[in-house]
């Protein structure tokens, strides 16, 4: 009778074993599913181990991210629940329950969620990165910059942390400091691509062009759809006079993406007057305008090509139409009163130069306000303010001080 029993036991030992053992392959086969992002079947294999063992914690938090990866948002959350409720200790659950919050835009739970990691696993650099970017979404930007710093002084090799920092310091205008965070991530991972497209894009911003191309140029060769590094290097070509390159790119920018940027528009008209299709560049400005129809310096720069085209009288009432729309804006006096200038109404002209002077003294202006002092009888006015242009560096006023003044 003892011999049956221990048979008996053992038989059935091996018959858990066995059990144990499928459920196990069973679970690893899911995962396998999942990494191939094979969500429904990874779903369904998960669903057969649950059946098979219940308390099996580790499976509802993976299909909990099959159900969310397939927007089957009530029934992720249910699982990722129950995984927790199975066990409360699980940080796996709580960290991948924290990013299901994060895309649900439920951002305080979000980072209630990362705490609870961050108390068991204070330098885990990607739960710090996720909480600092719900911490941004919530306006706590401070919050955000402390996690971020602190992933990093954990000696993280996370490069994504230093881009989410180098984001932030973006938005806070702190561009030096963000080009070398991204310097730190694009040398973690010489092949993101985010990184060269962001640090290209700063560099710009910061009028270091030259040194913006490189940068660009690697991101655009990845990720030909990557739009805002496309308009940073058109502006970049531009301002180093690579003219032909430039107007391929707002070209692309134009015909493929349909760029709705007003300032793609202002500079590529800007483009084109400097290579006298004045026609087409009224066109671009013009559609300056349908974006933004207060756009002050479409309007201005508008204004110039009629005078270009000597169509001053029509040049009047556009830059009248920009000072509207901005009376602190210089460029917009400035061009009206080289209209009025063109058009011998030397008094108004005279006004027009006086306010863009105030507003933002140049060598032109003073030029030109020299030109109608002179005009008007005021030679020792016209001497003075020649005097100015000249010292500012404008080779008309030298040449014009030969006339006026002796």
């Amino acid at each position: 009778m003892n011999k049956i029993l221990i048979i008996f036991t053992l038989l059935f030992s091996l018959a858990v074993n066995s059990s144990a053992q499928e459920v196990e392959q069973l679970y690893e086969k899911g995962r396998q599913e999942f990494k191939k992002n094979n969500y429904r079947k990874a779903a369904n294999i998960f669903s057969t181990v649950i059946n098979k063992s219940s308390y099996y914690y580790e499976a509802y938090m993976y299909r909990a991210r099959a159900y969310h990866a397939m927007q089957m948002e009530d029934s992720a959350l249910v699982d990722f629940n129950t995984s927790l409720q199975k066990n409360k200790k699980y940080l796996t659950a709580y960290y991948f329950r924290g990013a299901y919050f994060f895309d649900m835009e439920e951002y305080e739970k979000a980072v209630a969620d990362f705490s609870s990691v961050l108390k068991t696993k204070p330098k885990y650099s990607k739960a710090l990165s996720y909480r600092g970017q719900a911490y941004e979404k919530l306006g706590k930007d401070d919050l955000a910059l402390a996690d971020y710093t602190k992933a990093i002084a954990s000696e993280t090799k996370n490069y994504d942390v230093y881009y989410r920092r180098a984001l932030l310091y973006k938005k806070q205008d702190r561009l030096k400091l963000a080009v070398y965070d991204l310097g730190k991530a694009v040398k973690l991972n010489p092949k993101f691509q985010k990184g060269y497209s962001l640090r290209g894009i700063i560099e710009v911003q910061r009028g270091r062009y030259a040194q913006s191309l490189n940068d660009l140029n690697k991101a655009i060769s990845s990720d030909p759809e990557d739009q805002e590094a496309l308009e940073a290097r058109a502006k970049a070509y531009l301002e180093t006079e690579q003219l032909d390159k430039a107007l391929v790119d707002y070209n692309r920018l134009v015909s493929h993406f349909h760029s709705r940027n007003a300032d793609v528009y202002i500079q590529r008209g800007q483009l084109f007057v400097s290579q006298g299709l004045y026609t087409k560049a009224s066109k671009d400005f013009a559609r300056t305008l349908v974006i933004d129809p207060r756009n002050t310096v479409a309007c201005t720069e508008n204004a110039k090509v009629y005078i270009l085209k000597g169509r001053a009288q029509q040049a009047v009432p556009i830059a009248a139409k920009a000072i509207v729309f901005d009376e602190k804006y210089w460029d917009a006096y400035y061009t009206r009163g080289r209209a009025y200038f063109e058009l011998e109404k030397y008094t108004e002209a005279l006004k027009d130069f006086e306010m863009s002077i105030k507003l933002n003294p140049t060598a032109d202006a003073f030029y030109y306000r020299g030109e109608c002092k002179a005009e008007k009888g005021d030679n020792l006015g016209a001497c003075e303010d020649l005097h100015t242009s000249a010292k500012m560096g404008s080779e008309m006023a030298v040449e014009k001080l030969k006339d006026v003044c002796h």
